[in-house]
């Protein structure tokens, strides 16, 4: 299973996995990592790490943040850059992450990471986002 994680700063993740549980309800696959002011980095990276220790019935991961180069981002690449169970990607948006969550509610046992990624990618070239890690296409 795919567990997905957005991350972003100060309260971005939070209010979109509300409007997805809104949306769609609650899934055990999906949690928001917010970056709030007055945090630290250290603090940041405990948050992520226990995202991923939350869903252990998920064996990879896609890390979803609101823009490149900023805190959520930098944390996220330096922890799990080489674990090739996680793909990281930045241009979150509400769109791309509802038809993420989507498509994870009718395929998700049968998902892999290679695959979603590219989906992903394609989403983000529609939507005019961006990807820096890992590159495809």
């Amino acid at each position: 299973m795919v567990g997905i994680v957005i991350t972003g700063h100060n309260g971005i993740a939070g209010g979109m996995q509300e409007a997805l549980r809104l949306l769609a309800g609650e899934y055990p696959w999906l949690c928001a990592v917010d970056f709030m002011a007055g945090e630290g980095e250290e603090e940041l990276k405990q948050k992520l790490m226990k995202a991923k220790e939350d869903m252990r019935d998920c064996s990879q991961f896609l890390i979803l943040c609101d823009i490149m180069g900023g805190s959520p981002f930098k944390n996220a690449f330096t922890l799990f850059y080489r674990d090739p169970a996680v793909k990281l990607f930045y241009g979150v948006n509400l769109p791309m992450a509802v038809e993420l969550v989507f498509r994870a509610m009718e395929n998700q046992e049968e998902w892999d990471l290679e695959a979603i990624s590219k989906e992903v990618l394609d989403m983000l070239k529609e939507q005019q986002g961006s990807i820096l890690w890992p590159e495809y296409g």
